[in-house]
């Protein structure tokens, strides 16, 4: 038994899902801000790539 709210821990066995599914949001925008950051550094090497084939063909 919870001695704050007085509450047994059984009664709430949903509760972990559920505040996971509130961070949901939050980690797709981060997610999201990851990837683009990420491309922004794979996307010049990957051209310069295409470029220094294009030079040695």
């Amino acid at each position: 038994m919870n001695e704050t709210t007085g509450v047994l821990a059984s009664h709430l066995s949903y509760t972990h899902n559920f505040a996971i599914l509130l961070y949901m949001p939050i980690l797709f925008i981060c997610n999201s801000i990851i990837a683009l950051l990420l491309l922004q550094l794979v996307i010049p090497c990957y051209l310069l790539f295409h470029i220094g084939l294009l030079l040695l063909a």
